[in-house]
């Protein structure tokens, strides 16, 4: 008599359903993508570090050395503790009584700059610094417009005042004599306290620092030296309108000829036999 045996089956799994352990799989995976990008950057700053405490113990101060060993002396005065003289920068301040608004693709804060000179100001008379070299541009173009106060004057009047109880040696840039374009640039030169747009000046004993008028030759420039700057444009060009010639952008030049538009200038003859000058007075005194 065959005895029937009663096997209890067990319910079959749903295989459509994510189990859990397939559920946490990505999560698991991405810890320990997140583990080993960390390992590696450990890893990386580790041998980084390893490397430079080799080179510091075979050679010292590593790049006086290699520009030692490579042939190149090194000026006591570079590496003396002392420097021979402190001379504070800045440049392209381009304040204008203007809200904030965006110009070639960035944001510009034209009533900021006033706050950040000041900040400068301050920080140059903490430094016992007198000499302040001024790199150009301390008034936007647009505070020609009558929208924006249309008086360059006032504009760069509010700037000199952050210069207060220093000596600024200011360099013509661009915006400043598009402000004051053609016959007004003496008004300009006079409101810097400049004779001539290009000078010298000495910070220091032994220290010379020549300041050149870029500007000289440009569409900026009235009568004859702009006239130069429009023929010079031309040729380049190959063309004889005046939009074109006045074309900020480089156009269709390549190249070096990139330069030749109008934001560009050059010195002219007289500036040039100037410098030419400057620099043999400062070899034969042995100026720097």
């Amino acid at each position: 008599m065959a005895l029937a045996r009663r096997v209890k089956r067990r319910p079959r799994a749903d295989r459509t359903a994510p189990s859990a352990s397939r559920e946490e799989r990505p999560r698991a995976t991405a810890k320990l993508t997140t583990w080993s990008a960390l390992f590696l950057v450990a890893m990386a700053l580790l041998c980084s570090a390893s490397l430079s405490l080799w080179l510091w113990q075979q050679h010292g101060v590593v790049g006086a050395s290699w520009r030692e060993r490579a042939g190149t002396p090194i000026p006591a005065w570079v590496e003396s503790e002392e420097p021979i003289v402190s001379v504070g920068l800045i440049a392209d301040l381009q304040y204008a009584d203007r809200p904030d608004g965006y110009r070639v693709g960035s944001r510009r804060h034209y009533r900021n700059s006033l706050r950040v000179l000041r900040s400068a100001r301050e920080s140059w008379i903490r430094s016992n610094v007198s000499d302040v070299v001024v790199l150009g541009d301390n008034v936007d173009r647009s505070c020609r417009e009558a929208d924006f106060g249309g008086d360059p004057s006032r504009a760069l009047s509010e700037v000199l005042l952050g210069f207060d109880g220093l000596r600024p040696h200011f360099v013509l840039g661009n915006h400043d004599v598009e402000s004051f374009i053609g016959p007004s640039r003496p008004h300009l030169l006079r409101a810097l306290g400049l004779e001539s747009p290009h000078y010298a000046f000495r910070p220091g004993a032994g220290l010379k620092l020549v300041v050149l008028d870029t500007y000289e030759v440009s569409t900026y420039s009235a009568g004859a030296r702009g006239e130069e700057a429009m023929a010079v444009l031309g040729r380049k060009r190959e063309t004889s309108g005046t939009a074109a010639l006045k074309l900020k952008g480089p156009g269709n030049l390549r190249g070096l000829d990139r330069r030749f538009n109008a934001l560009g200038g050059a010195l002219g003859g007289n500036q040039t036999d100037w410098l030419r000058r400057e620099l043999q007075e400062s070899d034969r005194l042995g100026e720097r």
